[in-house]
């Protein structure tokens, strides 16, 4: 499975959930803040509009009655300079008065309160003789204006004439008499059009009315009203004026109330994407933060858990199950290295792929984790019975997945682990069992079993029985022949060491060396095997045998020794033997990483050894290196060998022999063992084989050339 496919599965924890809901709640509420604030102001800017609004109306109102008061006192002037002389010309007085108020739908004048003169001619004859105090309505209007020698606007109410309007009363004294009334009444239909004219069209977005405040209103048709209607007002902005000493009321409120939503769309939609923009940026966030910290704790090319992460998660695993018990254990890929070189990074990674992968599907329950660049860590139930068969299923598994039949994976298991240990120590105790069984060949899986495990034990008894084995030469030298690639012919051989204790058990190299290079007691191991080889020489000499070289194997510790050469020389001069029977094995890695080994090696070939290349093709080796190293001979390690048939193999092998061949070494080829192989290195001209194809390493009484 791939990282970016389990990034996908990864889901979010709670407490990012609840930071996430809080988030988006602070961000909503900041906005429903926001909205109510800018509605206040919206309303607040619409009551200053509707204020505005009544100002004008309340000032376009008195105007126009003021108007028509204007028109009465016109009337009034007339018959103060002409007498009742005025009433022949009375029709001529209303045109001339009224040519330009329309609102004015009659005029009466009133000698007394009886109508003696009336405009226009429609309304003469019903209402002249009319005697105002029989009127029902008027009867009230007329007696206050007298008594109070004012202008009365009274209304609005149903007209004899039809509809409904208002009425101007204006009394006429002269000398502190009363003698007439001038009655004008305004048409309820054209004052309204009119006051709604002069407020401009913005009027129809508003009810209005206006009232006497001593007096009962009507309503109209086209949806304004005169003080009360059918309709309730609830928000009312109102404004008291003053007409001839009477207050009158003007309220206003819009049609649509207070609904200012249509103005705010440009906050409500700005507030919709700042939300929408604010989720995604959130959850964008959240994302990318997990994907960082997914990034932090997982290796890029398994996606299993890094060291660290690993520690970590292996440490919660076990506090949160503490009536379980678990496993620890580490696998390591053998000649990884060797494997990437050959194969290249790409099918290296697809390796490492292919083992997570395997290691996740038999701990569905445990933690897994990459220790390495070829080990891989993990702790499962101890149920999951982690027996021998278990490990060699899961590296059968990989094999044939990746069709690598000789691939070998070493594990080291650490049963029933300490939980008062760290996880790092955990490991630790991990690692000492893999160790066990790194160099053991056939022996993939190791267990530490306590405090002082079996390997250590072993390591131990090695150390303190050293001594005595040099001295009763309990190692023993074993022979594998070495054949010409053509004639197949023995045409060398290499000496093996084996320790064979006094009680017949024989142990084999893999065990003892690795220990003996670690404590430096290789180097006197060295020296042993150069000297019995030197001793084997000299009695197949004194016997007349065949000679052919012996290669001898020299480690990295004896080539720190600054008195090897001397030490060897006087050897090989003890013995009497010739120096060119004497092949010194020395692998590339010693001889790259210290200057002091490459001087030797120079005082080496002076002294007349012959140097071959030991376990080139290993991991570590590159050709460049065949340019820089002074060897005669060079071994192709068994690894290599063991990817004969594999085209990247089969290149690395040719140009290798190909390039010796062109530096004058002549190649050894060890580890074969079938005829593919065989074949493979004949076609390439190499120039010596050595293996199980032609021969098994052989105790020294044994071997026979």
């Amino acid at each position: 499975m791939t990282k970016e496919k389990i990034y996908l599965k990864t889901r979010l924890k709670t407490r990012h959930k609840i930071i996430l809901a809080v988030i988006i709640f602070l961000i909503l509420f900041l906005q429903l803040v926001f909205l109510h604030f800018a509605f206040k102001s919206h309303i607040e800017e619409r009551k200053v509009e509707v204020s505005e609004y009544a100002n004008s109306a309340t000032n376009t109102i008195r105007l126009s009655f003021e108007k028509c008061i204007a028109d009465s006192e016109t009337v009034s002037d007339f018959y103060t300079l002409y007498g009742m002389d005025f009433i022949k010309d009375f029709d001529k007085i209303c045109r001339m008065t009224m040519y330009d108020d329309s609102m004015i739908k009659s005029m009466y004048f009133a000698v007394d309160t009886v109508v003696v003169a009336a405009y226009p001619s429609t309304v003469k004859e019903a209402t002249i003789g009319y005697d105002m105090y029989d009127s029902k309505d008027k009867a009230d209007i007329i007696r206050k204006a007298i008594s109070t020698r004012k202008i009365l606007v009274d209304g609005p109410y149903d007209l004899v004439e039809g509809g409904g309007g208002f009425s101007i009363c204006n009394p006429i004294y002269v000398n502190n008499k009363y003698k007439a009334m001038v009655v004008v009444v305004i048409d309820w239909k054209v004052f309204e059009d009119t006051v709604v004219k002069a407020l401009s069209s913005k009027s129809n977005q508003y009810y209005f009315g206006v009232k006497n405040n001593n007096y009962k209103s009507l309503s109209n048709d086209n949806g304004y009203i005169i003080s009360n209607t059918d309709k309730k007002l609830t928000e009312l902005v109102s404004s008291d004026f003053d007409i001839s000493g009477d207050t009158w009321t003007l309220v206003v409120e819009p049609k649509d109330g207070y609904n200012v939503l249509k103005s705010m769309i440009v906050e409500i939609i700005l507030c919709i994407v700042v939300f929408i923009i604010s989720v995604v940026a959130i959850i964008v966030s959240i994302k990318y933060t997990l994907k960082y910290n997914y990034n932090l704790e997982h290796d890029e090319t398994t996606a299993l858990f890094n060291r660290y992460a690993f520690y970590k998660h292996a440490r919660e695993l076990l506090d949160n199950t503490v009536d379980e018990e678990y496993d620890l254990i580490i696998a390591d890929i053998k000649n990884f290295k060797y494997i990437n070189s050959i194969l290249g990074e790409e099918f290296s990674n697809e390796l490492l792929k292919v083992l997570s992968a395997k290691i996740r599907e038999i701990n569905p329950e445990g933690i897994c984790g990459r220790f390495d660049d070829d080990q891989f860590i993990f702790i499962s139930p101890s149920s999951d019975n982690h027996s021998d068969e278990f490990f060699k299923e899961l590296t059968r598994k990989v094999q044939e997945e990746m069709d690598i039949p000789n691939l070998t994976i070493k594990y080291g298991v650490y049963e029933n682990v300490n939980r008062e240990l760290t996880v790092a120590r955990m490991c630790d105790r991990a690692i000492l069992a893999l160790n066990s069984v790194k160099n053991q060949y056939g022996t993939d899986i190791g267990n530490y079993e306590g405090p002082i495990s079996k390997h250590q034990v072993k390591v131990q008894s090695f150390e303190a029985n050293f001594d005595n084995a040099i001295a009763n030469k309990e190692f023993k030298i074993w022979y594998q022949a070495k054949h010409d690639t053509n004639s197949k012919e023995i045409v060398g051989a290499e000496a093996l060491v084996r320790w064979q204790t006094p009680n017949g058990k024989m142990i084999s190299p893999g065990e003892f060396v690795p220990t003996f290079e670690e404590d430096g007691l290789i180097s006197k191991l060295d020296e042993y095997v150069f000297e019995a080889v030197c001793a084997d020489i000299a009695k197949w000499t004194a016997e007349g045998r065949r000679l052919v070289p012996v290669s001898i194997n020299l480690s990295r510790v004896s080539l720190c020794n600054d008195d090897l050469v001397e030490k060897y020389k006087a050897i090989v001069e003890k013995y009497n033997i010739d120096y060119q029977l004497l092949q010194l094995e020395i692998t590339e890695s010693a001889m790259l990483q210290d200057s002091q080994v490459m001087d030797l090696t120079q005082e080496l070939i002076k002294a007349g050894f012959v140097l071959c290349m030991d376990d080139f093709g290993s991991g570590v080796s590159s050709l460049s290196s065949l340019n820089l190293l002074p060897f005669s001979v060079i071994k192709l390690d068994k690894s290599l060998v063991d990817f004969i048939g594999d085209p990247g193999g089969n290149e690395i092998i040719r140009h290798t022999i190909e390039l010796s061949h062109f530096k004058k070494m002549s190649v050894v080829a060890e580890g074969v063992e079938n005829e593919q192989q065989f074949e493979f290195l004949r076609s390439l001209n190499c120039d010596v084989i050595q293996g199980y194809y032609f021969s098994k390493p052989k105790p020294r009484d044994e071997f026979d050339i």
